[in-house]
């Protein structure tokens, strides 16, 4: 009997995140603000300028506790991105849950050595927005290395920051 209705139970959560994810690029869907309010580790331009200050500061590893989170089946998380809602690259705390949630993705693309990147989705329209905002920032730390002067870059930061963390890349998304 309990397999049955475990069986059952898969079968409605498969058929439930079929019909969540043939809506496709038509639904958006934002993290929860009480799940994933978002987190920033570092708003000083100067910090996140250092080179490789991003590659550094991605450690998260909590795929499976961001599905617990979510009360998203594990079978169903393995098929969806694992994303921050603030951007590495602007300050975003990786090794923090409350910068995480899963979404969707439609097509994947295997980098090798286990790894894969969206390429088609809700989360590869997310990610598509995030390096705007890291080529705007590269941009500005390249000059800002070279002058000292981080103001530029600093209105960058605080400006990614503040566009992740108040929702604005929702209304950005293609519908």
């Amino acid at each position: 009997m309990v397999r049955r209705e475990w069986w059952l139970l898969a079968v409605g959560a498969i058929v439930a995140f079929l019909a969540v994810r043939s809506h496709g690029q038509s639904s958006i869907a934002p993290p929860d603000p009480a799940l994933t309010p978002g987190a920033v580790v570092e708003t000083s331009a100067e910090v996140i300028c250092e080179p490789g200050y991003d590659k550094a500061h991605r450690v998260w590893r909590g795929k499976y506790a961001t599905a617990t989170k979510y009360d998203i089946p594990w079978a169903i998380a393995k098929l969806m991105e694992d994303d921050d809602l603030v951007e590495v690259r602007c300050g975003g705390n990786n090794a923090d849950s409350r910068n995480h949630w899963l979404q969707l993705c439609d097509e994947w693309r295997e980098l090798g050595d286990g790894l894969r990147e969206c390429v088609k989705g809700q989360a590869a329209n997310k990610d598509h927005l995030e390096k705007r905002w890291a080529i705007r920032l590269d941009r500005a730390c390249r000059v800002a290395r070279r002058t000292g002067d981080y103001s530029v870059a600093q209105t960058i930061v605080d400006g990614c920051q503040a566009y992740f963390m108040q929702g604005k890349w929702v209304e950005d998304m293609p519908r």
